[in-house]
């Protein structure tokens, strides 16, 4: 699932908005469901 994240760093410009989506990322893969 790391190249999801890739295409959210590379689409989202802004820091900020890249490391939260980030972050609930590693988290939601982290938790199972």
């Amino acid at each position: 699932m790391n190249a999801l994240g890739t295409r959210v760093h590379h689409y989202m410009e802004p820091r900020g908005l890249a490391s939260a989506l980030n972050s609930l990322s590693y988290i939601a893969i982290s938790v199972p469901p």
